[in-house]
């Protein structure tokens, strides 16, 4: 798992746009949401499975859906930065026990996606 984590990071530090394909990878990743079984192309709440037809966030485009990636205890601080038009983003700079810190970039200047992949990074240590 914490390889298709990281693997996912690296595609989300590459695109050069929000994608919805990377935003259903995304919601799969976190655990909020699964894929539904029979119904190509449908996501289900995980602790709902029999009900389909969730749309899921869009991670790579809304900086308040990409956020919502980061685990919570690992919200301290946050740091990020589009210098020399490139996103950059640091979370979890005071690391504790649970690791860090991790740090997402993206090269087209998009900080969702910046903060898409340091939050696949984070939750691939956990």
């Amino acid at each position: 798992m914490a390889d298709d984590l990281l693997s996912l990071a690296k595609r989300c530090e590459k695109a050069a746009e929000p994608d919805r394909h990377l935003d259903r990878l995304c919601a799969v990743a976190s655990g909020e949401y699964i894929e539904g079984r029979g119904r190509p192309g449908m996501l289900a709440k995980a602790g709902e499975p029999h009900i389909f037809g969730f749309g899921c966030p869009a991670y790579t485009a809304s900086i308040d859906a990409a956020m919502s990636l980061i685990p919570e205890e690992m919200r301290d601080e946050i740091e990020i930065t589009t210098l020399y038009r490139a996103a950059r983003v640091t979370i979890n700079m005071n690391h504790g026990t649970d690791g860090g810190p991790f740090y997402g970039s993206n090269e087209c200047n998009s900080i969702p996606l910046a903060i898409c992949a340091a939050a696949l990074k984070a939750r691939a240590v956990r």
